[in-house]
């Protein structure tokens, strides 16, 4: 009986990965995601005093940290600073289209890096509506 259990063990272990269960969603990597930015984005505020230009300009975290940019789809987060010192960041969602049913899902934040200091906007971000 024992024997049976430790053949067993490898062959689950091998269905567990092949099904997937040891990986993370779109979904909740998206989200992961989207939060993991926020934080970027408060630390560069923090350092720089203004908001960066592009989600490109954050640096990174370290090799043990997840710094991509891409929603759990493959597409690139949005980064939308709205000029009054608040930014937008965003995913498309799974059907890549956005709306309500992506706002709903949570892959939209909305955040005032800093609330002590004012922020400036960044140039790009003073000619959006």
């Amino acid at each position: 009986m024992r024997a049976s259990a430790i053949i067993l063990s490898p062959v689950v272990a091998v269905v567990i990965t092949m099904l997937g269960y040891d990986t993370i969603s779109p979904i909740d990597l998206t989200k992961t995601r989207i939060m993991i930015t926020e934080r970027r984005i408060i630390a560069y505020v923090s350092a720089n005093t203004r908001l960066p230009k592009s989600l490109s300009e954050l640096p990174s975290e370290g090799s043990n940290y997840d710094d991509d940019l891409h929603d759990g789809w493959g597409r690139e987060l949005i980064y939308a600073p709205k000029g009054d010192g608040y930014v937008l960041i965003y995913s498309l969602g799974p059907n890549g289209k956005g709306g309500k049913e992506a706002i709903a899902e949570g892959f939209q934040i909305e955040l005032r890096p800093t609330s002590r200091q004012s922020v400036p906007a960044t140039s790009e971000s003073s000619s959006r509506p």
